[in-house]
């Protein structure tokens, strides 16, 4: 480690202290040579960036340092300061263009880099933009279809209330309906059982007026026939006794007529009463017998006219 330098203050230090800045033009050029031999070639030649720091870093520590010197010996004395600071200053003004040099081949890389950050942040930042426009967007579709959904059911919700009360109704109205068509009914019924009752009552009198017809029809049938079986049994009693006297006037007649008469009578009544029908032989021959017997009677009482 070097030490500080400190305050002299005879002419010969100040040479003496100028050279305390242990900065020689060779170790200027040298660096000169090595900074200006730095190029970054594009923002992605991070070694030669690198190697700009770090010789940047061993530049900006010299002048550091010499700034640090330039104060120690500045402090002797004005002459001595001013010879201090023109000193620096030559060295300041060789260094500091090797470090704007230096700097600049830095930023290529850092401002790059700055820049990519940037865009990198930017691009997250589009991308957390998008993400909750696209997420706001996505809430909003969902409150809308639950909206809707919501709009949905209750519109069936009034739908089927408006069913319900349209079937209500017309429940009721099927209900009133029903009751006329049965007080309609019942009124109807209730006239036909009356009609049906007046209709039997007028059947039951017509049916008994029918039936008092009948059995005066049939009581004056009855006395009729009774009449006519009356007249019936006298006129056949008349004709009995008309016959029974004429049978007795006959039979008187007969009675006092002359024998041949009786006997051709006889033989007429006799010829008169019909042949049966016979089976047997014998029988056949007495009935044949009978038949010429009766026929030879009446053929002699002719002849004996």
């Amino acid at each position: 480690m070097k030490k500080e330098a400190t305050p002299i203050g005879t002419a010969k230090l100040v040479e003496d202290a100028l050279a305390k800045y242990n900065v020689t033009d060779a170790f200027i050029a040298e660096a000169k040579e090595k900074a200006l031999a730095i190029v970054v070639k594009d923002p992605t030649d991070k070694k030669a960036a690198d190697t700009a720091h770090d010789l940047r870093m061993v530049l900006r520590s010299k002048r550091i340092e010499v700034e640090k010197t330039r104060k120690l010996l500045k402090e002797d004395a004005l002459r001595y300061g001013q010879a201090v600071d023109a000193e620096a200053r030559r060295i300041t003004g060789q260094i500091e263009p090797l470090e704007d040099h230096l700097q600049t081949q830095e930023d290529i890389v850092r401002k790059h880099a700055e820049r990519m950050e940037r865009e990198r942040q930017e691009k997250l930042a589009q991308e957390k933009a998008e993400r909750e426009a696209r997420e706001q967007a996505e809430r909003e579709a969902e409150e809308l279809r639950l909206r809707q959904e919501r709009e949905k059911l209750e519109a069936e919700k009034a739908a089927f209330e408006a069913e319900k009360r349209r079937a209500e109704e017309e429940r009721l109205v099927a209900e009133r309906e029903k009751r006329h068509q049965e007080e309609v009914e019942a009124a109807r019924k209730e006239a036909a059982e009356k009609a049906e009752k007046e209709a039997e009552v007028r059947a039951q009198r017509e049916r008994e007026e029918a039936e008092a017809r009948v059995r005066r029809a049939e009581e004056d049938a009855a006395r009729a026939k009774a009449e006519a079986e009356r007249a019936r049994i006298e006129a056949e009693a008349r004709a009995k006794k008309e016959r029974e006297d004429a049978e007795a006037a006959e039979a008187e007649r007969r009675a006092s007529a002359p024998d041949r008469e009786k006997l051709r009578r006889f033989a007429e009544d006799l010829i008169a009463v019909p042949v049966p029908e016979c089976s047997g032989k014998y029988a056949k021959i007495v009935a044949a017998a009978v038949v010429l017997i009766a026929q030879a009677k009446n053929t002699l009482l002719d002849g004996a006219k």
